[in-house]
Parts: C-alpha cells; structure tokens; sequence
C-alpha cells in the first residue's frame, strides 16, 4: 500500500512538473510574439498629412507613364550618369525633382491602380524594395522602370542614361541639398538610417 501511495505522489510530482514546463514554455512564446508584434507596429507609417503633401509634390497619376515618369524623377537622387555634374540627367528638361521619401514612395503605391497585370507586380516590387530602405540594386531597378515604360525592343542599352551608376552617399547628399535643402537633408537623415 505505501508502495502504490508512493508512485501515485511520484506520478503526480512528474506531472505537475509537465504541466508547469508546459506552460511556461506556452508564456514565453506568447511573450516572443508579443515582442515581434511591438517591431512589426514600429515601423513607420506615413499619416494622412503626409500623403497629401506627397501629392501636391509629386502631382496627380493618371495613367502609367506619369507614374514611371515620378519613380524615375525619384530615382535620379540615387543614381549618376557618364558625363552627367550630379544634377543633369541627359535627356531630360525636368528642373524639379521628387525626394526619396517613404510618404512619397507610399503615394506612388497608392497610384498603382493605373497599372494592371504583371507590370503592375513589377513596379509594386521596386516600390516595396525602396519603401523598406533597399536601394542595393537602385541601377537596375532603374533600368527596369525605363524598359517597363519604353519596352526593351526600343531600348539602346548601351546609351548613358541606360546605364547609370550609384551615387556615393556625398553625391547623394549634396543633390538633396541642391533640390530639397537642408530640411530634404534632415528628412532623408530621419527616414534613411
């Protein structure tokens, strides 16, 4: 009779233990997903406010080829041509410029209903890849946007301004400094960590 009294207080105490690492196992889980949660709702939102003074910068996008028009104004803060004093874009009259900003580039992706099919996919891709800071592959994404418009067939790839490169990150400063001042500057500090 001890005996059994015995194995039954032994089951029990190994079965509360079970239980216990069971659900403390159960509680830091929860309490991973609640930190992965916290950083998921700490990225940036761009407000209302900041959509619409997007829109008066950027204009109105009415059809695909003003939207790929204001991602390549975009892209010229990020990219450089053969022969080009850092603010020239050969073949281009445009005087103004579009900063790289997420509320921009939000705008852009609020606009993507002028495009349909794969080439919308394609231009949401490049819009994503900048929202989220990567800039890595800025000369062919570039390229990219030039054929999505033109298409390849009336493309001359070996043109310059098919072929640009990344500006080093001082070019890249003194251009926003040229076209958006010192508060483009201390925007593109704030967003672009």
């Amino acid at each position: 009779m001890k005996r059994t009294i015995t194995y039954v207080i032994f089951s029990l105490v190994i079965l509360s233990l079970v239980i216990f690492v069971v659900v403390s196992t159960s509680a830091k889980s929860k309490a991973d997903t609640k930190v992965q949660d916290s950083k998921v709702s700490q990225q940036y939102i761009v407000s209302k406010e900041e959509l619409k003074k997007a829109e008066k910068a950027i204009g109105a996008i009415k059809d695909e080829k003003s939207l790929n028009l204001k991602m390549m104004e975009m892209a010229f803060q990020k990219v450089s041509f053969k022969g080009e004093d850092n603010f020239n874009v050969p073949g281009t009259i445009v005087l103004e410029r579009i900063q790289v900003t997420k509320e921009n580039i939000q705008y852009l992706k609020n606009n993507l209903s002028v495009v349909s099919g794969e080439k919308k996919q394609q231009y949401e891709s490049i819009l994503n890849k900048w929202y989220n800071g990567n800039f890595n592959s800025i000369t062919d994404d570039f390229r990219n946007i030039r054929i999505l418009l033109l298409g390849k067939e009336n493309m001359n790839m070996s043109s310059d301004i098919m072929n640009p490169t990344k500006k080093t990150s001082i070019d890249e400063k003194t251009y926003i400094l040229k076209f958006f001042g010192q508060n483009g500057l201390n925007l593109n500090n704030l967003e672009w960590k």
